[in-house]
């Protein structure tokens, strides 16, 4: 899933690289809709002439998944998913703290297309669009700076490989369609 970047204050000019370290507890109310529970931390490393120093970053994320079958001949499915996220992070320079909140309420949906093969191996593309609401709020401890509010469309395309009947390999490429940004995810999920 995209993460919206950090908008930072107007007269702050950072620019940073993020590692997230994401997982999910995941619990299926029936074969096609579950709920999933995806704690985070991100660490962040903020190019800058200044001193800058960022604690790890935490995040939270509550996510509900439907999937359905669309066309039963060629094996594509479809897919809808909501949630909200919400992340914190802490910038300590100048002999002062900033703190970014934000919560993502995000919406959207698309296809998966189920490939399989004659062994245990199945590949699964996918590619989804999403629309989010996000709200934003900077502050050091005794002042707001920001308090605002955006929407961002994002899109997603990736493969879900099945490498055994217990493990599965995802590899995406999120993006959004409003800035040139661009998110590599990875991950491996365990039955």
């Amino acid at each position: 899933m995209y993460d919206p970047p950090l908008k930072s204050h107007r007269n702050s000019q950072h620019r940073f690289g993020a590692q997230n370290i994401r997982g999910s507890l995941d619990y299926p109310f029936n074969r096609s809709l579950k709920i999933s529970f995806i704690p985070g931390i991100a660490f962040l490393n903020i190019a800058s002439r200044d001193s800058i120093d960022v604690p790890p970053s935490p995040s939270a994320e509550l996510r509900l998944t439907a999937t359905g079958p669309l066309d039963a001949e060629r094996a594509l499915d479809y897919f809808v998913r909501g949630g909200v996220r919400g992340d914190y992070t802490q910038i300590h320079s100048g002999g002062r703290a900033l703190h970014y909140m934000t919560v993502n309420l995000m919406g959207g949906g698309g296809f998966i297309f189920k490939l399989k093969t004659a062994t245990q191996w199945q590949f699964h593309p996918f590619f989804g669009v999403f629309y989010s609401n996000i709200w934003q709020n900077t502050s050091t401890s005794r002042q707001l700076l920001v308090n605002d509010t955006y929407n961002l469309f994002t899109g997603e395309v990736g493969v879900e490989i099945q490498a055994s009947p217990t493990t599965h390999i995802i590899g995406s490429v999120a993006f959004s369609f409003e800035t040139s940004e661009i998110i590599y995810n990875v991950g491996i999920n365990f039955h």
